[in-house]
């Protein structure tokens, strides 16, 4: 409490006059936010604590949404009209590199191993989704797929995080094509016993007289009865994931 006299040139004093000064109580004024920008993306700079707000671009919200790398800084004002600064560095990074390769892009039931690489860069670090429910990590992986003829192809995403954070991603596809055998032995092994199942396939013999027709697979008869072992030949068709019809023709031996 401050007091106060007054005294005059001819030296009367004045009644004492009294001041109570109260020190504002402590209040919390903090930024809630990412400091960082990737790349074109543009990041949210926001405070709290306050019930008014004044950023140094004359924004008045309790936010501001940032694009460009710099200093910015924000006043917030309290009930009793007390007021606080904070100030946010803002960085920017471009986005890690994510393109790669990936070899072969066609697999089958036999040849079902693919090999992806991308030119790696310091402190990035790299994961693939494999589009089967697997993952691999690193700059160069194997990955091998177990095929059915009821997926025609898988995605390959690969995702590069540095070490601010930042994330890139690309993807490419992987065919899956039917593989052809070109043996045969329907001897109910239970073992390549049905050829092309599920597969729209056609097969003559080497008179051109045709054996069988149709896709539930081939399973070395003719109207019931087995056919000797020889070679023959099919007429294939299938269905890219593109919905594009493919054709193939070729030979298969039939042993027994």
């Amino acid at each position: 409490t401050f007091w106060l006299l007054g005294r005059s040139s001819t030296g009367c004093i004045s009644d004492t006059i009294y001041k109570t000064m109260t020190e504002d109580p402590y209040w919390v004024f903090i930024n809630n936010a990412d400091t960082i920008i990737c790349g074109d993306e543009s990041t949210v700079l926001a405070a709290s604590g306050a019930v008014s707000y004044l950023w140094n671009n004359g924004t008045t919200n309790d936010s501001l949404v940032v694009s460009t790398p710099g200093p910015y800084s924000v006043s917030g004002t309290n009930t009793r009209g007390c007021r606080k600064s904070l100030t946010f560095k803002v960085s920017g990074y471009p986005l890690p590199a994510a393109e790669f390769s990936v070899s072969p892009d066609k697999i089958d039931s036999k040849h079902n191993t693919i090999r992806g690489t991308i030119a790696a860069k310091s402190g990035v670090q790299y994961s693939w989704d494999m589009g089967d429910g697997l993952y691999e990590t690193g700059e160069e992986i194997q990955h091998a797929y177990s095929t059915s003829n009821s997926i025609l192809d898988y995605m390959i995403t690969l995702t590069a995080t540095d070490l601010h954070g930042c994330k890139d991603t690309s993807f490419k596809f992987i065919d899956v094509i039917p593989f052809v055998p070109n043996i045969f032995s329907p001897n109910e092994d239970g073992i390549n016993d049905v050829f092309m199942k599920g597969f729209e396939v056609e097969i003559v013999d080497r008179n051109g007289f045709q054996i069988y027709k149709g896709n539930t697979g081939w399973d070395g008869r003719y109207r019931g009865d087995p056919v000797d072992p020889d070679t023959y030949f099919y007429h294939l068709s299938y269905i890219d994931s593109q919905e594009k019809i493919h054709y193939r023709k070729g030979y298969v031996t039939l042993v027994r």
